[in-house]
């Protein structure tokens, strides 16, 4: 029991820590795409979900969409981040048109490629 109780401990810290660094980088890739830039860029994010993601980002963009498969995470999204320049959508970003795709600066997928039946085509 306490060997277990260590090893959850321990995969806490590394989640944490993992979740830190990755958020760090985020910015950082947000910030340099902007450059010294004044005007945000136009972002998606694929994959929602809860909207944890959406939470860290919204504010670095001036347009966020944020796609999702599922009608119930995306009424989630809604109700809990409703910020003005966030546009939730239930739908499958490989059925958009080719130049759709053309009007965002950055495009957000984390943890989703793995559970696609073809990645390399996304």
């Amino acid at each position: 029991m306490k060997t277990e109780n260590m090893l959850k401990s321990d995969k806490d810290k590394y989640l944490n820590i993992y979740t830190m660094i990755r958020n760090f980088m985020t910015i950082r890739a947000i910030n340099e795409l902007r450059g010294k830039s004044d005007i945000k860029p136009a972002g998606m994010e694929i994959g929602a979900g809860l909207g944890g993601n959406i939470e860290l980002i919204h504010n670095h963009f001036r347009s966020l969409d944020a796609y999702d498969l599922s009608n119930d995470a995306v009424k989630f999204c809604r109700e809990n981040f409703p910020y003005p320049n966030v546009k939730y959508i239930t739908g499958d970003f490989m059925k958009m048109e080719g130049s759709s795709a053309s009007k965002y600066d950055s495009i957000f997928l984390y943890s989703v490629l793995e559970h696609m039946k073809n990645d390399c085509e996304a």
